[in-house]
């Protein structure tokens, strides 16, 4: 059985996990929204045409394909979260139960 450190270790690793998944996604939206933007609004000033309408939609779907996968990251460390603290939750009330018929 894991000891009390071990266990708050873990779940720190788990929280730190989490927090890096949300940083690369807020990383992610900041390029689609600004970044990106940007770029599709020079290539309308500057090109213009069947080809640059064609060019600037399928940019425009990566665009939403980053949002989304912003989202789903921060679903993802969501989710990290929320499982990361049932298991400590449990692994510290086993130990404690174990502690104490050990104790008996």
């Amino acid at each position: 059985m894991p000891s009390y450190s071990t266990i708050r270790f873990n779940f720190a690793q788990a929280k730190q996990q989490a927090l890096r998944l949300e940083t690369m996604a807020q990383e992610m939206r900041k390029t689609a929204n600004s970044n990106f933007d940007q770029a599709i609004a020079e290539l309308q000033s500057g090109w213009k045409g069947e080809s640059a309408e064609q060019y600037i939609r399928k940019a425009q779907n990566v665009r939403n394909d980053i949002i989304k996968t912003a989202k789903d990251l921060e679903a993802v460390a969501s989710s990290i979260r929320k499982v990361a603290q049932k298991i400590y939750n449990a692994e510290m009330e086993a130990k404690r139960l174990a502690e104490e018929i050990s104790r008996k």
